[in-house]
């Protein structure tokens, strides 16, 4: 039996349809926004941290700069060095940001402070280390306690001369250089065994 459809089934079949279009496309766009504010918050996330790096990098280069170029004389005030001034009063800087209007731009003023202190700290190592190699090089080397001594090192020119009369027995084919080599080798092994003098 066939099903006949009327003018107003038809219209209401129309706006059933339409009403779960309008329902699809409004989870769809529901969707799509929610992962557009994602994503614009995880690229906001991202130039924050490319901001902080930036800062770090940029203020201990300039201050690395500043030393190098203006001496370690100049770049202290008060007896204290300046990047470790400037690394100080960045943070206590950055933590009156945090509750004022400019509290967005309290994170990059420790990044900036991070870096001087960064800079100060890398060159104190360097000072350390190099007065550290420079005493042990002059303090020279002794085992610790318990340990027998190293015994010292052979010089060349206290190994005895080659016996130019000894030679080995000549081996079938060999050339007489060769010869000459192996019995050179054979006498300073026989004078350093039993310690024959030259």
């Amino acid at each position: 039996m066939a099903t006949t459809y009327t003018r107003k089934d038809m219209v209401a079949a129309a706006e059933v349809g339409r009403s779960r279009a309008e329902e699809r496309a409004a989870t769809t766009v529901r969707r799509v926004t929610a992962r557009y504010d994602k994503l614009k918050d995880q690229g906001d996330e991202l130039m924050a941290e490319g901001l902080r790096g930036a800062a770090v990098s940029g203020v201990a280069f300039g201050a690395g700069w500043a030393r190098g170029r203006y001496g370690d004389e100049r770049m202290t005030m008060m007896g204290l060095p300046l990047e470790a001034l400037v690394g100080v009063g960045g943070h206590v800087a950055a933590l009156a940001m945090r509750s004022g209007a400019s509290k967005r731009y309290a994170p990059l003023a420790h990044s900036a402070a991070n870096g001087a202190l960064a800079a100060w700290l890398t060159q104190e190592g360097r000072d350390m280390g190099a007065r550290s190699r420079t005493e042990s090089a002059t303090a020279g080397y002794y085992p610790p306690a318990g340990y027998p001594a190293l015994p010292a090192p052979v010089q060349p020119h206290a190994l005895p001369a080659p016996a130019p009369d000894v030679y080995a027995p000549a081996v079938a084919g060999a050339a007489p250089a060769a010869d000459h080599a192996l019995a050179e080798a054979i006498a300073v092994m026989s004078q350093s065994l039993h310690g024959d003098a030259a």
